[in-house]
């Protein structure tokens, strides 16, 4: 099984995807966390906005390699779970998951959590952008369907887990 998961930055994704391969790799079924962040070009290749790398654009993801290595990890383990802000966005990668899960929040929270970030110093502009890229280009498609959950508040993973035939 290939499980999808995406949302906004901030949404809660990696730990969600997290969560849910520890969970399952407590039972007899082998777990792999693909992250979409691990497929990002050479910064050289990625468009800047107001000098900075614009990370937040499908041009700044190796989707082919993303692609390779999701089917790769198939071949490998009984559950794969992928997640990233773009990982909707490539319609192939789309066609490979059986399970569609988006993450929502509001645009406040994300500017909350976001503030909280303390990776890099980010101005008030930065923010706005990834906000407005997330909207561009990071929405779940119209297609499939879709388990959406709040990344407001804390998810009933045993709850998910029974929902995607996991348990």
């Amino acid at each position: 099984m290939i499980i999808g998961i995406g949302g906004c930055s901030r949404s809660g994704k990696t730990q969600l995807a997290q969560q849910l391969a520890e969970a399952v790799g407590k039972g007899v079924q082998s777990a792999l966390v693909i992250h979409q962040d691990d497929f990002v070009l050479d910064p050289a290749f990625i468009p800047k906005i107001k000098k900075h790398i614009n990370w937040e654009i499908p041009e700044s993801i190796d989707f082919a390699r993303f692609r390779h290595a999701i089917r790769r990890a198939h071949r490998a383990h009984d559950i794969v779970i992928v997640e990233g802000l773009l990982v909707y966005h490539d319609p192939q990668i789309t066609a490979l998951f059986d399970e569609l899960i988006f993450l929502e929040i509001e645009e406040a929270t994300f500017d909350a959590r976001k503030k909280r970030d303390d990776r890099w110093p980010e101005p008030k502009w930065y923010r706005e952008h990834i906000w407005a890229s997330f909207l561009q280009y990071g929405q779940a498609p119209r297609m499939g369907d879709f388990i959406f959950l709040s990344g407001e508040e804390p998810i009933d993973l045993p709850t998910l887990i029974e929902q995607l035939s996991l348990a």
